[in-house]
């Protein structure tokens, strides 16, 4: 079986992407880390093994206290959290029920409540762990929400969003980099002039960061790094747009965010993607810089595509018909751009095609009745996680 954590323990990563636990004191932290170092230490002894097996090792060597058991059982909770106990079979037999609330508010004030039950799969209820984390330490959300499709913005509005970002960026780019990406605004916005502008975010965004990480507490350069990251998603709010889909999705990136957890290239893992994005579902965030491999066929980019390797608490609620990103009208173009670009073959797992679904919103038949609700709201006023046993 699988078990969550204990809720008085989080998992943290650290700026080396370390991965650590967080007990309610900070003496049960340091017990926590050992006890991890010394249970893989048993783990290399135990060729299969279970929770017992690993505690019979361990009262061999140590006569461990009640609260000891626990740490122990927390930091094996860990390594199955975590995909590391590859010998172990997967399962969804959990005694409790996540739900996830997303309160939405409209203009004039009032608040329209949404709730979403999270799966039970080990990534999903893992991203609802990471999520709580992100709620108890930093929750606020970037812009309040990012909101995408024509029921939410028009492509003038998101126009003149990228030129002001563009604007607040050029001076601080050409002092420290002699780098003018205003040369890259767009005199009209087209998937490739939003491609090229794209290019440039990418190549120099992570060197802002790096000089936001040497000088942390220059103000300019963070303001820098917020307008930069404002421009990413404002490209892909027109990329949207231009797509002129049906419905929209909303966005839930929080401002500052807990390490990357990492997403191991295993079977489990890749299996967990799937092309297709169902209405009313909540789905992983890609997270990391660059384009996924459909989304860099859908923006028409040459750049070789990033399969998604991490993830955080930031995920998309799809107010959208379902629809397979996959599907008979664009499998061969795929098929061949992926071919013929970058040598790639389509049916590579490690390609993780489309996202990760992590829960379903209920209560509403479609999302057509959501968004006669949320469209004239631009603001994610809340959000929350309940639980409840079964």
């Amino acid at each position: 079986m699988r078990f969550k954590l204990n809720k008085d323990i989080y998992l943290i990563f650290d700026f080396n992407k370390i991965p650590h636990l967080l007990g309610p004191k900070i003496e049960d932290s340091r017990k926590l880390n050992n006890l991890k170092a010394l249970l893989f230490h048993y783990f290399e002894q135990l060729q299969v093994f279970t929770y017992e097996d690993v505690m019979a090792l361990h009262h061999k060597s140590s006569n461990n206290s009640p609260n000891e058991t626990l740490l122990i059982k927390t930091a094996f909770d860990w390594y199955r959290a975590n995909n590391y106990l590859v010998n172990e079979q997967q399962t969804s037999d959990y005694n409790d029920k996540l739900t996830v609330e997303y309160c939405f508010k409209r203009q004039g004030g009032k608040k329209l409540p949404l709730r979403a039950e999270v799966f039970n799969s080990p990534i999903a209820r893992q991203w609802c762990y990471a999520l709580s984390f992100q709620l108890r330490t930093t929750p606020n959300l970037l812009n309040d929400g990012l909101f995408y499709g024509a029921c939410f913005e028009d492509l003038d509005h998101v126009t003149s969003l990228i030129l002001s970002e563009l604007k607040s960026c050029d001076k601080m780019l050409k002092a420290h980099f002699e780098f003018e990406i205003s040369d890259y605004a767009p005199t009209q916005i087209t998937r490739h002039s939003l491609w090229r502008l794209h290019q440039a975010f990418e190549d120099y965004y992570p060197k802002v960061l790096e000089l936001i990480n040497q000088s942390s507490g220059n103000k300019e350069l963070k303001e820098l790094g917020q307008s930069m990251k404002n421009l990413n998603y404002y490209i892909h709010m027109a990329e949207d747009l231009l797509n002129d889909w049906e419905g929209g999705f909303v966005e839930v990136i929080f401002d500052g965010h807990t390490r990357p957890i990492p997403l191991p290239f295993t079977e489990h893992n890749n299996q967990a993607f799937s092309t297709e994005l169902k209405e009313n579902h909540v789905y992983l965030n890609y997270f990391q810089i660059g384009y996924s491999v459909l989304a860099a066929f859908e923006a028409g980019t040459d750049s070789k595509p990033n399969p998604q390797v991490s993830f955080c608490a930031n995920h998309f609620l799809y107010f959208r018909p379902s629809n397979d990103l996959l599907n008979k009208d664009n499998f061969d173009s795929v098929k061949d751009w992926l071919k013929t670009t970058h040598n790639l073959d389509i049916n590579d797992p490690n390609l993780r095609l489309g996202h990760i679904p992590l829960a379903k919103f209920t209560g509403h038949s479609s999302y057509k009745e959501i968004l006669k609700n949320i469209s004239g709201s631009h603001k994610l006023a809340s959000i929350s996680i309940e639980q409840t046993k079964e």
